[in-house]
């Protein structure tokens, strides 16, 4: 009963609209000693098996996650965290996926000093949210947990992470307060080195898998070598073949080196309600700008996330471009992000639903997800100068679903 994603494209809502009551109106609460029924893959079918799609949720088990969401957040405004984090759980227990419900979990679980328990339901949540509105919020939840844990790199990350989604002052005041200025997101953050050979950066990968989302399911890497405008350019995929999460890597050989230069994409399958994310490279074309070797990379990304037991279906499809200039020597290769050419995103009705199948609460977050629906879309130009310099320009759309890191001028060299 689960619309079609191009029919929901009518009707989508400009990026999820927050409803959490946190202390940087991040994300609240949730449950400290949930047995991870939303944060652990419990609740999740094992690779093979069939996934719980949204639409196979019965109407009253909806309906109780809904009063079980809303009543967590009831409990969250009046500070008792262990109340909201048990009804939190129970909603985990029909949506273990939900974004919403797990940037709540990790806010109340930081509350409630679980801090292992908040970078948990933090991860999983990042994994399943893909809509600015919604990942700025956990972003910070993931810097408030660095900063308890005494981290403060982590947590200048995750802080600026969050501003390059969305400028907010209780961020920015965050972020000073550690010492930082806004960034991107890293991907990944361990690996940064130079290796021998592919081989050898898929061994560091494999053994940094706690980076990832996967649901202890095995964790591969794999090398491959599109056409990409450069043989010196290459792919590497790491992450899981089933169920969890896999990285596209952009990589570049520099004399006998080989080294990561930036994500392109990522899937993500937990198996159930809906939520289904995808990347694809789509290869690159190389030119010549003022005697040095350009390559333009090409890839696109397609999310599709559900919430709130299916009553919500947030989207993100961006079409990415990634410029680099290609050197032989070590760190000679210098890329921009990459740069969100065209991009439609937002989140509205996720499910098809018979009225009659409705509680009066239900129906009424379902008018809500409705009276907001809407779309939004971003287009881009970028321009490489003389001098190496690329700029990027809005053409159409909303400013706020191009990170401000991205409309950085970006240096190429000099």
């Amino acid at each position: 009963m689960r619309l079609p994603a191009l029919l929901f494209l009518s009707f989508l809502v400009t990026g999820c609209p927050r409803t959490e009551t946190s202390s940087q109106d991040a994300a609240p609460p949730v449950r400290p000693d949930a047995s991870l029924a939303a944060t652990t893959p419990s609740a999740s079918p094992s690779a093979g098996s069939t996934s719980r799609d949204a639409g196979a949720v019965s109407s009253q088990a909806r309906a109780a996650a809904v009063h079980d969401l809303a009543e967590g957040r009831k409990l969250s405004r009046a500070k008792d965290w262990p109340g909201a984090i048990r009804a939190f759980d129970r909603a985990l227990a029909v949506a273990p996926d939900d974004a919403r419900v797990l940037s709540e979990v990790g806010w109340a679980a930081f509350q409630s000093n679980d801090l292992a328990r908040a970078e948990i339901a933090n991860k999983r949540a990042l994994a399943n949210a893909k809509t600015p509105a919604l990942r700025a919020p956990i972003l910070y939840n993931v810097g408030r947990v660095a900063e308890a844990r005494g981290k403060p790199d982590a947590a200048k990350k995750a802080y600026g992470a969050s501003l390059a989604l969305r400028d907010n002052a209780e961020v920015k005041k965050r972020l000073e307060g550690v010492g930082g200025a806004a960034s991107t997101e890293d991907a990944p953050r361990s690996c940064a080195t130079s290796f021998a050979d592919t081989t050898a950066l898929c061994a560091c990968l494999v053994d940094h898998k706690d980076e990832i989302m996967t649901f202890d399911e095995k964790v591969t890497c794999k090398a491959s070598t599109p056409a990409l405008g450069d043989p010196r350019l290459g792919v590497v995929g790491w992450g899981t073949e089933g169920l969890g999460g896999r990285q596209h890597l952009l990589t570049v050989r520099e004399g006998n080196r080989v080294r990561i230069l930036t994500e392109l994409g990522a899937d993500y399958e937990p198996g159930a309600f809906g939520v289904h994310n995808s990347a694809k490279v789509n290869g690159g074309e190389k030119r010549t700008v003022n005697g040095h070797t350009v390559v333009v990379v090409r890839s696109e990304q397609d999310d599709n996330d559900s919430n709130m037991a299916g009553l919500e279906l947030c989207i993100n499809h961006a079409k990415l471009e990634t410029v680099c200039a290609l050197g032989d020597a070590a760190g000679a290769t210098t890329c921009t992000p990459p740069i969100p050419v065209w991009t439609e995103t937002g989140c509205g009705p996720g499910l098809d639903l018979d009225p009659a199948e409705l509680d009066d609460e239900t129906k009424k977050e379902l008018a809500d997800i409705k009276k907001r629906a809407t779309k939004s879309h971003t287009k881009t130009t970028w321009n490489l100068a003389d001098t190496g310099v690329v700029t990027v320009t809005i053409t159409e759309g909303s400013r706020d679903l191009v990170p401000a890191s991205v409309l950085t001028p970006h240096p190429l060299w000099r």
